[in-house]
């Protein structure tokens, strides 16, 4: 059952892993009631438990990303009434519980068990999106309190208890909130049974296609059965859930393990701390206690820190020149460690250093000053080690790059309509132009090619569709941005998890899996609809450009359709104030569509500073109808701002005699924003040499210029000598030199 609003005409019921789903049949008006609609779900029996995103679509789009918790325990409901322990509610275990926190309020939930019995015990409130900050409490049947929990590490403020009870017997587990607050967004899932709470993969880390063996550590240090898995080479998974349970155990829990393209290094979790357990230099190893392992640059570095205290090393070579960027994953994967990074010499010089802040993890970025050996420290803040303490750098061996994130993480396009989002890059060094767009979309759908500026963090993305576009499915896609960067491809993905963190309820750390879980669905047609001609304007500075903006109307919407920018912001509380939504020296002389009328001119100017680069902007219009105001965006218009010509020269031939003359054809690349009168004249011609100057006309393109050489000019090769065009372009003037192609005196 899926409750909210805007359901009724549900059709799709998608989840972020092979599954079936129908309406539930013999359910009076289900799918007609906009406030709850149900379906009955068929998960595959191989897959594996853990935390998924689910969606609803109906013909009016999609709704956003929520938390669908896979479990292959019996669940029951938590029933009214069991607020104190004399009413506790009676389960059979193993079980999980899915209940609802209310204010001022515990839930109580007695079971029984046999002497020696074990058992795990472990909520999921704020990993699958809740409001619910927990606590569980464990009695026994006299009401003596045996065990607490609260914000065990690694678990984004959720409680764990493992429990081997001495004597068989009734107990109770008490589930509250810390503050004791509750109500609709407080819900829970409450798991009981004989499997590894609180577990965490060793290795944190795998490659896509890869056969790869994991272990489990819990806070206990129990055994738990390794399990080797054929890792997907699908490139959209970005995480995986792999399932644990105890040696001989009958229930199973989960970790999370990151995928990615890149080889992965395991220190094989080597417990011998001795310097006979290190790999590669015998001398780092006398001095790099106590793990010190050898690895290749730039693969991916997975380790444990087992006891407190602990400190890995990593070595590598690199050579003079090369970069790198080592980010750490372990909070975000289960893990407790609070990890900080040490880049150094050899000699144990220090290069770099970082640490997390607030819920972001490590990331170090280094630049190595010569050929040699360079060693990787990875450490817990506080000193911290155990069992759980996994971790995984991850290695890109630039320091120059870039990371994306969107301002959505759903997109609902209408039907012949546009839809935009605000793509913001995070910059590494590297300030030139990025190229993003959506793949993976539906037929009828299409990414309008788009630019992020050099020097810009962010653009709208726009998306058109077609009219006949089918509505009523959820279409996961990504949005990728692209650029050349040190003679190399660079690509990245973008995220959603600040999006994430605000749709559920400020949720520590959103499932790696879903990061980049943006999606797109189909809307009913729009009241109007904006389009642009030409879909690229070129200019510079003082140029301008003309755009035709034209709007395709229902019938009915006559009235005015006020125009404007979309500022390129992804903080919607900087969107209202931010004055200048256009690039630095660029403005549009926006103005309305009339009422009744079908499109309106706008001209683009650029001043003498505004950057000669490639830019994005989307105009948007609002139409207001009675106490309505509807908005449609216009797709993404293409600034192409550059230089007002180009020159090229050739020559009819390399040889210039005494006495004679030697044409050259001089040809002038136009920006089509520029027509104006060009000077053309030659400079730094040698003593005996003379070229008359001559004049481009107005619009022409190609000219011819005479050279001539005297009696006395002296043979040779003609060095240095351009061909230099000068005009005036608005109220400044520009010009450009070209050589000459090589031409000798003879």
């Amino acid at each position: 059952m899926v409750r909210g609003g805007n359901l009724a005409g549900a059709t799709h019921f998608w989840t972020g892993f092979p599954s079936q789903a129908v309406l539930t049949p013999q359910k009076a008006n289900n799918g007609k009631n906009p406030a709850e609609v149900s379906f009955r779900l068929t998960v595959p029996p191989e897959t594996a438990p853990g935390i998924y995103g689910m969606r609803i679509a109906t013909n009016h789009g999609i709704s956003p990303l929520r938390i669908l918790l896979v479990d292959d325990l019996p669940v029951v409901l938590q029933q009214p009434g069991n607020t104190n322990p004399t009413a506790a509610q009676l389960v059979s275990v193993p079980t999980a519980i899915d209940g609802t926190a209310e204010p001022l309020a515990s839930h109580f939930y007695k079971f029984h068990v046999e002497a020696g019995q074990r058992l795990s015990l472990e909520i999921f409130a704020r990993r699958i999106g809740s409001a619910l900050d927990p606590t569980l409490r464990l009695f026994n049947a006299s009401g003596r309190e045996l065990a607490y929990s609260d914000d065990l590490p690694g678990l984004s403020e959720d409680a764990e208890i493992n429990y081997t009870f001495a004597k068989a017997g009734n107990y109770v587990i008490a589930v509250e909130d810390n503050l004791y607050q509750g109500g609709g967004n407080y819900p829970y899932h409450l798991r009981i049974g004989d499997f590894p709470g609180a577990v965490v993969a060793l290795p944190l880390g795998a490659t896509r296609g890869r056969e790869v063996t994991f272990r489990f550590a819990d806070k206990a240090g129990a055994e738990i059965e390794p399990v080797h898995v054929k890792i997907p080479a699908n490139p959209l998974l970005f995480a995986m859930n792999v399932p644990a349970r105890f040696v001989g155990g009958a229930t199973r829990s989960f970790a999370t393990v990151l995928l990615s393209d890149h080889g992965e290094f395991s220190n094989n979790f080597i417990t011998d701390h001795s310097p006979l357990a290190t790999h590669g230099s015998t001398e780092l190893a006398k001095v790099h206690s106590p793990l010190t392992s050898r690895v290749e640059f730039g693969a991916n570095l997975n380790g444990r820190l087992e006891k407190p205290g602990d400190v890995d090393r990593f070595i590598f070579r690199a050579k003079a020149g090369q970069s790198v960027r080592f980010t750490a994953f372990a909070r975000r994967l289960g893990s407790p460690a609070d990890v900080v990074l040490r880049l150094t010499k050899a000699d144990g010089s220090q290069l770099s250093y970082a640490e997390g802040a607030a819920a972001n993890e490590a990331t170090l970025s280094s630049s190595f000053p010569a050929d040699g050996d360079y060693v990787l420290e990875v450490a817990d803040l506080n000193h911290r080690g155990g069992p759980r303490y996994a971790y995984l750098v991850e290695a890109t061996p630039s320091d120059a790059g870039f990371s994306l994130t969107t301002s959505a993480d759903t997109l609902n396009i209408p039907a012949g309509g546009t839809a935009i989002v605000t793509v913001t890059a995070l910059r590494a060094r590297y300030i030139g132009p990025i190229t993003v767009q959506a793949v993976g979309l539906p037929a009828g759908v299409t990414s309008i090619p788009t630019v992020i500026g050099p020097g810009h963090d962010s653009v709208v993305l726009s998306l058109r569709s077609t009219a006949g576009v089918t509505a009523g499915r959820v279409h996961p896609i990504r949005i990728v941005g692209s650029a050349r960067i040190r003679n190399a491809d660079f690509q990245a993905s973008a995220t959603v998890t600040s999006e994430l963190k605000t749709a559920l309820s400020g949720m520590p750390y959103p499932p790696v899996a879903l990061s980049s879980a943006t999606a797109l669905g189909i809307g009913p047609p729009p009241a109007f609809t904006l389009r642009t001609e030409p879909a690229t304007l070129v200019f510079g500075r003082n140029l301008s450009a003309t755009v035709k903006v034209v709007a395709e109307r229902q019938k009915g919407f006559d009235e005015e359709i006020a125009l404007a920018v979309v500022p390129a912001e992804a903080d919607p509380k900087k969107v209202a104030t931010q004055k200048h939504p256009l690039p630095a020296g660029i403005t549009a002389g926006l103005k309305p569509i009339p009422k009744g009328a079908s499109s309106v001119a706008i001209t683009f100017v650029a001043d003498n500073k505004a950057a000669l680069a490639e830019f994005t902007t989307v105009v948007a219009g609002s139409l207001k109808k009675g106490n309505q105001t509807l908005t449609e965006p216009a797709r993404g218009i293409a600034l192409k701002l550059e230089e007002p010509f180009q020159l090229s020269v050739v020559a009819e031939s390399g040889k210039l005699p005494r006495k004679g003359k030697l044409k050259l054809k001089v040809t002038a690349r136009r920006n089509p924003a520029f027509s104006g009168e060009i000077a053309l004249a030659c400079s730094q011609l040698p003593k005996g040499v003379i070229a008359a100057p001559v004049k481009l006309a107005v619009g022409a393109t190609e000219q011819e210029i005479i050279l001539s050489a005297t009696p006395d000019a002296a043979p040779g090769a003609i060095k240095n000598a351009k061909v230099q065009g000068q005009a005036k372009v608005g109220g400044g003037r520009f010009s450009s030199k070209v050589p000459l192609p090589g031409i000798a005196v003879e």
